[in-house]
């Protein structure tokens, strides 16, 4: 997540992560539709388990 980003509201169990709220490199981008991905803060610590959609605004759903 970027540094600007709040990853407490993931720890208290928001499912959603908006695409605006993440770096994005060529590796992301190139993930299929409901890939299985560890989201981690900007501190890399690990949030969760998600899947991804890079081609929506909601780019990943915290199982």
């Amino acid at each position: 997540m970027k540094p600007r980003s709040d990853a407490r509201v993931i720890r208290h169990g928001f499912p959603w992560v908006y695409a605006d709220e993440l770096v994005t490199d060529r590796r992301t981008q190139g993930l299929l539709p409901g890939a299985l991905a560890v989201l981690e803060d900007s501190d890399r610590r690990p949030l969760g388990l998600v899947t991804v959609n890079t081609g929506s605004k909601i780019i990943a759903r915290v199982l």
